[in-house]
């Protein structure tokens, strides 16, 4: 039985993994299988810029970088200040995009390969980083086969890959029906497997609020929890997935007619109707009122409605359309009608939205407020 795990442990496992080497100083390969859309890149990428941190390096996702940019970091040595991620979709690669090709120019007698450059940088001796093969068994294996050396040796061909690279692979459940590839024996023996779990939507949230998506996703969310994933495999109606609405956060700056256009293809026709009646609320409720007299939320009793109020009061108070005393004002009303949890709320979404606003504001206003060590928790849970 593999063991199955949060995104908080897959965090923990990648800094261990990294970590800790065999006694040959080979770090151990991991393998990571999940169902769609929950985030396994995501963890991977983030815990990647976490590391570089640590190591005092800077973090460079090498897909987003062009081949002349990947090139200098190679003839101008930049490639020591960096701690880089590579994805690799091992679905669109052939065996020979691994391994290369011979080398038929030059005339020997033993066969010599040309590799591809991607080598040149996991070879380099000051190389340092996260080599993710993304689609791990949805690849042919022959391509498979081809990973062999690499996750063990850490060996393409005759070429040694250098050992502080970490090697991770992901990939989709067999329930998925994503026609993924049974993964030999072999190869799973040379790696630590996993099964990474679906976030709670509490899980997610706090993902959500520490990463900057859009309040009223984050609200609406709390309000309505069961709405982060629906799929069902069955039916050909869009999925809801953890992806979709970190997708649809892109547009959550948008005229609302723009939004409702584009929300069913993103989180599915039924969801969409419900949040884009969740965003409607902004019609019924005037938050330049709520804030000259936050008593009027006394008046306010749907729970929907509060959890709206609570995202647009967070906008405005990132916007510096919103005091911290207002806010303060608002989160006493909402504490005293016994609706804490819409304050604890309120607040984690304004810290984290600006983070140093709202540090030095906390830091130097309403110091005797006594709200601040109630809530004070909210702030400092991760």
């Amino acid at each position: 039985m593999v063991r199955k795990i949060t995104h908080d442990q897959l965090t923990k496992l990648i800094h261990s993994f990294y970590k800790n080497p065999d006694k040959d100083g080979k770090k151990i390969p991991m393998l990571i299988t999940g169902t769609f859309g929950i985030g396994k890149s995501a963890v991977v990428k983030a815990t990647g810029e976490d590391i570089a941190k640590e190591r005092g390096r800077e973090y460079c996702y090498l897909n987003n970088m062009s081949n002349e940019e990947k090139e200098k970091l190679i003839t101008e040595n930049k490639i020591k200040d960096y701690f880089s991620v590579m994805d690799m979709r091992l679905s669109e690669f052939d065996a020979t995009d691994i391994r290369g090709l011979p080398d038929f120019d030059r005339l020997r007698r033993w066969v010599e390969w040309k590799y591809p450059f991607f080598v040149e940088i996991l070879s380099h001796p000051d190389s340092d980083g996260i080599l993710f093969f993304d689609e791990f068994n949805l690849a042919t294996d022959l391509t498979l086969k081809a990973c062999y050396k690499i996750l063990h040796d850490k060996i393409i061909n005759d070429t040694k890959i250098n050992y502080n690279w970490l090697i991770i692979g992901a990939g989709n459940t067999d329930e998925d029906r994503s026609n993924t590839t049974e993964i030999a024996p072999p190869i799973r023996d040379r790696c630590a497997e996993m099964v990474l779990i679906p976030p709670t939507t509490k899980e997610w949230i706090k993902w959500a609020t520490k990463y900057g998506l859009s309040p009223k996703i984050i609200a609406y969310l709390s309000w309505k929890g069961t709405s982060l994933r629906k799929v069902d495999l069955d039916k050909a109606n869009k999925y809801t997935t953890e992806r979709g609405w970190e997708r649809i956060n892109c547009f959550m700056s948008c005229p609302i007619d723009e939004i409702d256009l584009v929300a069913g293809t993103c989180i599915g026709e039924d969801i969409a109707s419900e949040f884009l009646g969740f965003l409607r609320i902004e019609g019924e409720i005037n938050l330049d009122e709520i804030i000259k007299s936050p008593e009027k939320l006394r008046g306010i009793t749907d729970a929907g409605k509060k959890y709206f109020v609570v995202s647009g009061l967070a906008e405005k108070y990132k916007d510096n359309l919103m005091t911290f005393e207002q806010l303060f004002a608002v989160s006493t009303i909402l504490d005293e009608v016994k609706s804490s949890e819409f304050v604890a709320l309120l607040w984690r979404i304004s810290s984290r939205m600006n983070k140093t606003k709202f540090r030095k504001d906390f830091t130097t206003k309403e110091l005797k407020h006594p709200l601040r060590a109630k809530f004070l928790k909210y702030l400092t849970d991760e």
